[in-house]
């Protein structure tokens, strides 16, 4: 099928049309309706039933994405300081912001853990 045409509808008539679709796509569906209509029955062709779709994530699992993407920024912005304390020669600070980055490293291998976890029980 080479042609398309967006329809645009409500949240309530496209829940309705998802729930009447049953096992077929709702744009197979629809494309069903309206060859019925149009008395050309012969223009719609079998489609496989629609991909079940991805499992909403948990609010768990998004806050701790959002965390690890904190965490990556902040483990990105403290590299860049420990760099700057050495090549500036500062380096009984460069020191205490390496532990500092070492304790965020940490931190950020915890989160994707977590994460893992969160996911296997949300399967």
């Amino acid at each position: 099928m080479a042609d398309q045409v967006l329809v645009r509808m409500s949240p309530t008539l496209a829940a309705a049309v998802r729930a009447e679709a049953a096992e077929l796509s709702a744009s197979a569906w629809i494309r069903r309706q309206l060859a019925d209509v149009v008395h050309q029955p012969d223009a719609v062709h079998p489609t496989p039933p629609a991909k079940k779709s991805r499992p909403v994530l948990s609010e768990a699992v998004v806050e701790m994405r959002r965390l690890q993407g904190v965490l990556g920024e902040t483990c990105g912005a403290t590299v860049q300081l420990c760099k700057d304390l050495r090549e500036t020669g500062h380096d009984g600070v460069h020191d205490e912001a390496e532990r500092v980055l070492t304790a965020l490293r940490s931190g950020y291998a915890q989160v994707v853990d977590m994460l893992h976890w969160l996911r296997e029980g949300e399967a």
